[in-house]
Parts: structure tokens; C-alpha cells; sequence
């Protein structure tokens, strides 16, 4: 499965977060030191318009972490349907099991022959070569 490939990312949001806080404590700070003197009004505009400006980073930041979350969730997604197309796929190529997990080889007559650690097995018989299996086959036909 994929590693970490949004660290930077991870990384560059939470630091514009604590950035985009600290520009919010800094304009109610500058709120609070001009609340008594004469120029309150363009200070607090002033003041108003940094601390949005702090909040949209917030925004951006927790939108790119959420971005990065989905990211890796479809990749997760993705992984695990390969995996189950892979497991139950029946097309060309692909690797059928047998009930104990051997290489189904293929149907013949009836009968399944499968890949076997000491050879190749039909009805609870292991043959030494695939020639043995398939002759067992011809001679022993299920209906």
C-alpha cells in the first residue's frame, strides 16, 4: 500500500493554522490596545479585516488536511477493491483456488485438477505430472 505521501502537505496546513491563529490573537490584541484611544474606528477595520484574514488561513489549512484525508482514504478504497477484484476474478489469467486454497489448473470430464505442493490433484489423488492427472481424468469421467 501507498506510504506517506502528503507529509508536506500535513505539515504546510497545520503550520498555516498556527499561523492563521497567531494573526487573530495579533488583531484582537491591536483591538484591545486601541479601545480607548482616538482612532479606534480605522483600528478596529483594521483589526476586523486581519482577524478574517486569519480565519480564511484556518479555512484553507483544515480544507487542504481534509483534502489529504480524502486522498488517502480513496487510495485505501482503491487498494482494497483491487484486492477483491483480484481474489474473485474468473476472467483470462486469472488464479482460481481450489477448497484447499491450491491452483485450480483446469475442468476436465468433470473433474477439478488443481496444483498440489507434490504434484497435481484430482478427488484426493495427487498425480506427479499434469499427463497422470489428465489420463485419470479421460478414464474416470463424472456424469
Amino acid at each position: 500500500m501507498m506510504g506517506d505521501n502528503f507529509g508536506m502537505a500535513r505539515a504546510l496546513s497545520k503550520f498555516l493554522e498556527v499561523i492563521g491563529w497567531l494573526v487573530i490573537v495579533g488583531a484582537g490584541v491591536l483591538l484591545v490596545a486601541r479601545v480607548n484611544g482616538p482612532d479606534f474606528g480605522p483600528a478596529a477595520i483594521i483589526g476586523l479585516g486581519v482577524a478574517l484574514a486569519g480565519v480564511l488561513m484556518i479555512v484553507v489549512a483544515q480544507l487542504v488536511r481534509a483534502q489529504v484525508a480524502t486522498a488517502e482514504n480513496t487510495s485505501r478504497l482503491v487498494f482494497g477493491v483491487e484486492k477483491l477484484i483480484a481474489a474473485n476474478s474468473s476472467g483470462p489469467g486469472a488464479t482460481r483456488r481450489g477448497p484447499s486454497g491450491s491452483k485450480i489448473i483446469k475442468q476436465m470430464h468433470g473433474h477439478t485438477i488443481t496444483r498440489e505442493s507434490g504434484g497435481y490433484g484430482i478427488d484426493d489423488q495427487v498425480f506427479a505430472n499434469l499427463g497422470q492427472a489428465e489420463t485419470y481424468a479421460r478414464r474416470n469421467p463424472k456424469a
